[in-house]
């Protein structure tokens, strides 16, 4: 083929190329979903469905084309679907794409689509969840008029338009973004949340969204950032204060307000929509002023406009009437301020402290013996009281007066009475005690040694009163014996004490003493539980649970497979400390005993849990009573803690069945072994 030729081939296959790109694809259909190419593009817009699907799922691609939109009425009256979730290649959903689908509950927009058309989803009365994941998604008019379900929406759009939640009577809950620039007209009428706003300023986040109510002047609270479209449309409103930080002034926001001659908008002001103020239908207000920042948008605006603009510098200011703004009390100054009315400039005074404004003394308790005498006043104003008190002197007693008279042994019992009152007081006093006769034959205490101790037997010794002439006897316990040489019987461990036993000098008899356990020393650097190398116990792989411990083993026994076992407490499940001839069970905790020089306490670190295969109930005994617990679990009449759960797995196959609790059934009788 010769140059020529070539060229003109390339450039047919180009032009054909160009044309399918042109041209668009006539509708086409795929998984029930009809679509048609969008021009000059390889991406689809999906037109309709024909599906059976509940839950649709618009795919990321039809027949090897991108999905990037879903077209006007695509979906419209499908009264089958009851869920949607777009695909994140989808960037704009269009006019009356899901309208009047009234069993659609739930929808997921993804932050890929700019774009929700208008009345894209509205009557459709069972929708319940709307889910808008990007700031940048223009919520077109009417989109969700009438979605009588949605009870909340959290919406991180810019631009809400007019009609959006229109007649959303179950719209209770509304979130709104600090970013939200525009919120159209009626966009929330009808909704529970504005049905149930006072009359005045209705607040949405940061955001005015209406006034209905009837004053003169109205002042918008501190934190607003938006007045929304048509706000205060045809109201009464004659001076509005606008609060620094606001930002945006949407279209109509003030229009038709005959009553307005002029508005003093705040240099934070950024973005003021159309025939925002100072216009009367189509015409401009005679006279109309708008106050601001020399270098301010509103500056811009008014003359964009042809309204007449003055900076707040050059204002001559015409105050109102001084408004207290933080009322004084009987400690702290007060606040008032008042407003130019032209310009909204702001003068501030300070309010003296009141002071208590004191009632008169009221009796509260008349002074006695027994009780103070109080006097309280009331402040009228805060309600603070201050009291009087007189603080009693007590009673004055005359001499006691005894009925019984106290003796060695038994208590006195007397009466008193104060000289003051007449109160008369009955009381018992102690008993006097014994005097002992100390004498030659007696010690300093008055004993008199009747039978000598020693180590064999005990002695015993008396003392008589001089007063009552009773003789108390008292037993000398009995002396220690005394060893020289001692014998060990049994060696301690650093778990369980030993014995010795030696035989005394003295009388000849054989005794035994205990040995204390050994004492171990625990290394600075030792933080956990560790095995001894020829434990036959082993932890799992978390380090938490401990496998291995055979029923009816002595805690003693345990403690002995690792190292420093000195240092380790053993408790049950309620974490009550166990003996070391206790039977260590499942649910069992050990702890490391860690020395804390600053508490000067024993803290437990690196706590872990036994595990004893069979042993339901913890108590350390395989019998028919774990078997019981093991089958409850299989028919689902008890519920098992994990390392109880573990236990009654005889098979390890991570589910508790009737033949685990057969099994232990059968090893708790001696039939079998684990």
């Amino acid at each position: 083929m010769n140059t020529i030729a070539k060229r003109i081939l390339s450039v047919a296959i180009s032009v054909l190329i160009l044309v399918s790109f042109i041209i668009p694809v006539a509708a086409a259909s795929s998984s029930g979903f009809y679509y048609e190419v969008i021009q000059n593009t390889t991406k689809v817009r999906i037109t309709g469905y024909n599906g059976l699907d509940a839950n649709v799922v618009i795919p990321d691609i039809l027949d090897g084309r991108t999905v990037e939109e879903i077209g006007n009425g695509a979906f419209a009256s499908h009264s089958g679907i009851r869920s949607v979730n777009i695909s994140s290649n989808v960037t704009r959903v269009m006019k009356d794409a899901f309208k009047n689908c009234t069993a659609l509950e739930q929808v997921s927009v993804p932050a890929s689509v700019i774009s929700v058309g208008d009345s894209a989803f509205a009557n459709c009365v069972s929708l319940k969840n709307i889910t808008i994941r990007s700031a940048s998604t223009s919520i077109g008019y009417y989109a969700f008029e009438g979605c009588t379900a949605l009870e909340s929406v959290s919406i991180p759009s810019t631009k809400i338009s007019s009609g959006a939640f229109r007649n959303c009577t179950s719209l209770e809950s509304i979130k709104l973004l600090d970013s939200v620039q525009s919120v159209g007209r009626y966009a929330f009428d009808g909704t529970a949340w504005y049905n149930a706003q006072p009359e005045g300023l209705a607040v949405l986040g940061n955001i005015v969204y209406s006034y209905t109510g009837n004053e003169s002047e109205v002042v918008i609270p501190d934190g607003i950032k938006c007045i929304a479209e048509y706000a205060f449309y045809g109201t009464d409103v004659a001076s509005v204060v606008l609060p620094e930080g606001l930002y945006y002034i949407d279209s109509f926001a003030f229009a038709n307000c005959n009553n307005m001659k002029y508005i003093s908008v705040p240099g934070s002001v950024i973005s003021i929509g159309t025939k925002a103020f100072g216009y009367n239908n189509s015409d401009t207000v005679d006279d109309f002023t708008v106050y601001s920042g020399s270098d301010s948008a509103a500056k811009i605006w008014s003359e964009q406009n042809s309204l007449t603009f003055i900076s707040v510098d050059s204002c001559e200011h015409m105050f109102s009437d001084w408004t207290v703004t933080e009322k004084p009390d009987c400690y702290d100054e007060g606040l008032k301020s008042h407003r130019c009315v032209k310009c909204n400039y702001r003068e501030t005074e300070k309010v003296p402290a009141k002071g208590h404004s004191w009632s008169g003394w009221i009796t509260i308790s008349e002074l006695s013996c027994e009780a103070d005498g109080i006097k309280r006043r009331t402040c009228t104003s805060c309600g603070e009281t201050e009291n009087d008190v007189t603080i009693t002197k007590g009673h004055t007693w005359g001499e006691w007066t005894f009925t019984t008279e106290p003796d060695c042994v038994n208590e006195g019992h007397g009466s008193h009475t104060c000289i003051v009152c007449g109160f008369e007081s009955v009381e018992k006093t102690d008993p006097l005690g014994h005097e002992w006769i100390i004498n030659e034959n007696t010690d300093n205490n008055g004993w008199i040694i009747t039978e000598d101790t020693s180590c064999s037997n005990a002695g015993s010794k008396y003392r008589i009163c001089s007063v009552c002439e009773e003789t108390v006897t008292q037993e000398i316990p009995q002396k220690d014996h005394i060893t020289k040489e001692w014998t060990v019987v049994k060696d301690p461990t650093p778990v369980t004490p030993g014995i010795k036993q030696g035989v005394c000098t003295v009388c000849g008899q054989k005794f035994s003493q205990e040995i204390p356990v050994i004492s171990e020393n625990l290394p600075e650097n030792v933080n956990e539980l560790i095995l001894n190398s020829n434990a036959s116990i082993y932890f799992d792989n978390s380090g938490t649970y401990i496998h291995g411990v055979s029923a009816e083993t002595k805690i003693s026994d345990v403690l002995l497979q690792f190292k420093y076992p000195g240092h380790i407490l053993v408790t049950d499940t309620k974490l009550e400390q166990l003996d070391n001839n206790n039977y260590i069970g499942t649910g069992c905790i050990l702890a490391l005993l860690k020395h804390n020089s600053q508490t000067g306490q024993n803290v437990p670190v690196d706590p872990a849990c036994v595990i004893v295969r069979g042993d339901v109930n913890g108590d350390g005994v395989i019998s028919a009573a774990d078997a019981r617990l093991a089958l409850q679990s299989s028919s689902q009449l008890t519920t098992l803690q994990y390392p109880f759960f573990v236990a009654a797995d005889t098979d390890s196959d991570g589910d508790v069945t009737a033949s685990d609790a057969r099994k232990i059934l059968r090893v708790a009788s001696e039939m079998d072994t684990f």
